[in-house]
Parts: structure tokens; sequence; C-alpha cells
């Protein structure tokens, strides 16, 4: 419905001079001269005056005329809507971006080395396996540095174990097990002892002594076979024993080798006599059951770790020695083999960078150099070849930051190339960097859409993506500029009948 709304507006009128003079009672000649004598000049020019005024006031009444009239009219034309029913189907609320395509990964090959390509077996377009061989240079002088090392290391390696046993050697242990003995009461902490000094001695629990036999005893005295000793300092012929050695026959006599358990009372160098099957002994011999214990490097006592009387087993420490200097030439000496170990690994490491493999399964896109040429030392940062997955591809649309919260991890995205006509490609958003870019006022974010089938897509091709952001089916659809929103509430105008 047009509204249209008429305004009238009455203007007075002013009356002429002429018009007043008119209108007054006419005065007699006498009176007329007596008005008209004393205003002379200056009654002319009130009159002036007067009209002027009047002709102001007019014009500024029609404009006020003007502009009431232009303002109601404005209003009654924005009066004026058009009316259209309303009708029920599908909204759909969708965000669009272009961008342009990229691989999925893409690796620059550069070597890390100088020299001649031996080999470079691939070709532009072809698919290459990950850790595939791509180029191999000449290694020979890697290889010659590399045995340089590896001898070096291993010279190292012996120095340092050398140090070791020497350093094992400050810690005196048991040589055998057996009962400590001999320790002077007057060592102690912090003592000076010089290499070969005897610190102690065990005595094992196991007696050993050799005595001579009759050579008309050979088929009797054996090895196993028993045996007694006897003792004239300890007056007892009990000590039972075992023939452990045999000697061969000397002239008349034999030596057999017996031993026994020590009782506890037998020390070092005590005089037995014994009998075997009867058989007795033509002499006697000597008891042997101390093991020395010396000092094999100069040192301090940093400790002892038993005292006289105690027992025991093979191994143990007994003495801990002390030296700086020879701590000092361990630690040089090990600081020397790790070096070399490092060395040796650089070593390593540089003759595998004469090979460079693939970083990853996928197509070659570029290949620079190839079998024979030679990368010197102005080109070893240059790339060699370029290689791509492009069994997915992606690109990047920058959104609102208006529009961002729509936007989700996982949504589908349609997307449409300008080279590739009549076509859509299905993606999806697989990144939103969290972190926008503010140009001009307005914040962005970029948002990363990923194509798991790029059929024709090529690298560096121009393509559009629209994300359906939002829908509903089977709703009210009005024109927008029916909508309206005032305090935060939504309004639709509809039409009322009259």
């Amino acid at each position: 419905m047009d509204l249209k709304k008429e305004t009238t507006l009455v203007v007075p009128t002013q009356e002429t001079s002429a018009e007043q003079e008119e209108k007054k009672p006419m005065k007699t000649k006498k009176e007329k001269i007596k008005k008209e004598k004393p205003a002379g000049k200056h009654k002319k020019t009130v009159k002036i005056v007067r009209n002027c005024i009047i002709v102001l006031l007019i014009a500024a009444l029609l404009f006020g005329v003007y502009k009431f009239v232009s303002r109601e009219d404005e209003e009654t034309a924005a009066a004026i809507i058009s009316a259209q029913a309303v009708v029920r189907g599908d909204v759909v609320v969708n965000l669009t971006g272009s961008g342009m395509i990229e691989a999925m990964d893409s690796y620059d090959i550069v070597a890390k080395v100088q020299g001649d390509i031996l080999s470079a077996p691939f070709e532009e377009g072809q698919i290459v396996k990950e850790d595939a061989v791509l180029y191999v240079f000449d290694s020979a002088d890697a290889q010659k540095s590399l045995r340089s090392q590896k001898n070096s290391y291993d010279s190292q390696q012996i120095s340092y174990e050398t140090e070791q046993k020497k350093l094992e050697n400050f810690t005196v242990k048991a040589p055998v097990s057996g009962y400590v003995q001999g320790i002077d009461a007057s060592l102690g902490i912090g003592d000076e002892v010089s290499a070969g000094m005897q610190l102690a001695t065990v005595n094992r629990k196991t007696v050993e002594v050799t005595l001579p036999f009759p050579v008309s005893a050979t088929e009797v005295v054996k090895v196993g076979a028993a045996a007694r000793l006897s003792s004239a300092k300890y007056m007892t012929n009990d000590i039972h024993g075992t023939v452990t050695a045999v000697d061969s026959v000397i002239a008349s006599d034999f030596n057999a080798t017996i031993s026994f358990e020590n009782p506890g009372k037998f020390v070092e160098g005590d005089e037995l006599a014994a009998s075997v099957e009867g058989v007795v002994s033509s002499g006697t011999g000597f008891c042997r059951m101390a093991e020395s214990v010396t000092a094999k490097m100069k040192g301090e006592i940093a400790q002892i770790h038993v005292k006289n009387g105690d027992y025991v087993a093979e191994g143990s420490v007994l003495f801990t020695l002390e030296d700086e200097d020879a701590r000092n030439s361990l630690r040089q000496s090990e600081i020397n083999h790790e070096n070399a170990g490092i060395s040796l690994e650089k070593a390593y490491d540089a003759l595998e960078d004469y090979t460079i493999k693939a970083p990853i399964t996928g197509t070659v896109i570029q290949k620079n150099y190839k079998a024979g040429d030679t990368l010197g030392n102005m080109s070893n940062s240059a790339v060699l070849a370029t290689i791509a997955d492009i069994s997915k591809m992606k690109f990047t649309i920058n959104v609102d930051e208006l529009d961002i919260p729509k936007v989700e991890l996982g949504q589908r995205v349609e997307v449409v190339a300008d080279a590739i006509e009549n076509k859509v490609f299905a993606g999806e958003i697989t990144k939103i960097i969290q972190q926008g870019t503010g140009t001009s006022g307005v914040t962005t974010f970029p948002v990363e859409v990923t194509i798991a089938e790029p059929g024709e897509l090529k690298i560096g091709m121009n393509v559009t993506g629209t994300i359906m952001v939002s829908s509903a089916k089977d709703v009210i659809k009005v024109p927008l500029e029916a909508v309206s929103v005032r305090g935060g509430k939504t309004f639709v105008q509809v039409l009322k009948d009259e």
C-alpha cells in the first residue's frame, strides 16, 4: 500500500500603505497638511525599510513551508515498501575463499658434500619410495678419512684400557680364600707404599705339604689316595689329607703333594711327616698356605678394609690405594678416547652424506643434476631435485574473524578450480591457525583445506573453496530487507490489511 501525505499551508499577506490609507477616515485638507509636513524625507525612508522586512519574512516562511512539505514527502516515500509472500524452503549459509594448490609435503634435495655425481637413477615424474637412493657421489677421500679416524680411535682405545688396568691395581684384592695375617700394626690411612711392597698375607684354609716317598711306594702313593699327617710341634698324628699331585721319580725317591683342611693351628712353614696306605714318607715337608698380598703400584693407602684374622673370599678388596697422577692420566686417556670416538662417528656420518636418499615417498617434480655432473664449492647448497607428495593436496584460505567461530576441523569443503571446468573436488578442513593476521583493521585466520583425491589438480593452480557452515530444511523464508534488529532482538515487518 502506498502512503501519501498532503499538507496545505495558508500564508498571511501584508496590506500596502495605499490600501491602508483608503481605509482610514477621510481627513480635511488642513489635517493632511499637518500630518505630511513634519514627516518629510524621514518618512519616506521608514517606509522603504518596513517593506524590505516584510519581503524577508515572506521568503523565510516560504522556505519553511518547502522543507516541511519535502520531509513529509520523504517520510511518505520511506513508508512505501514492497510486499512479498513468505515461502518455505531450505536455507544454506556458506563461506567462500580462494587459494593456491600446494603439495601435501615437498622436499628440496640439497647435497652436503662436493664432488662428482656417480649415479642418479631416477627421472622427473617418477614416483620414488622413501629411502630410495637418489644420488651417489664419489666418496674416495671420505673413505680414507674414515680409515684414519678408525686407526686413531683404536689407538686411544688401547691407551685407555691400559690406564684402566693401572687404576685397577690401586684396588688390592685377596689372591685366595683364607685368613688374613701379617698386616703391620703401624700401617695406616695416608701411608705411602711402593710397588711390590707386602701389605699382608692370606692363609688358605687348605694347606699343602710336599714330602718325599721311596720309589717302592709308586704303586701306593697315587693321586687321590688317603694320607695321614703328623706334627711333632703340635704332637699330633691324626691329620687327614689327600694326595693331590705326584712328581716324577728322582734317584731313589719321588715327591708327593698332600692337601688337608687347616684345623686352625698350622701356619706357614710348619714341619710335617705323612704316611699313605701304611707307607711312611722318607722325609718331612713344610706347610704352604700363605699367599702374599703386595702393592702393584705406588700410592697412598686410602682405605684398609680388613684386619688380621678376618676370613676373606678370593677377590675380596683388602686395601684401596690412591694416586693423583695416575687418576689424572686415566682421565686424560678417557677424554682422548671419547674425542676419538666422536671424530670416528662424524667420519661415518660424513660418508653417509655421499649417498643421498629420498626423504619421503613422492613424485619427482624437478631434477636439476644428473650422473656425471660435478658439484663445486659454490654450488654445494644447490637444489639437486625436488620431491613432493601429491597423493593429497592442500590450499589455504583466510577466514574473517567474525566467521572463524563457525569453522571446525573436519568440515567438508567444495573445491572448484579455475583451470578445470565442471568439476567439484571434495576437501576437508585439516588445520585452523590459532593466530590471526590483521590488515587495515580486519583480522583473518588461515584455514588449511586438504583434498584427498586431487585428480587433475596440479601444484600452483588457483582454486575456490566453499564451506557450508550452517543449513536448515523446510523453514519459512522472508526477504532480508524485511528483517531488522533493534535492541539485540530481531523483527520482521508484516503487512496488515486496513
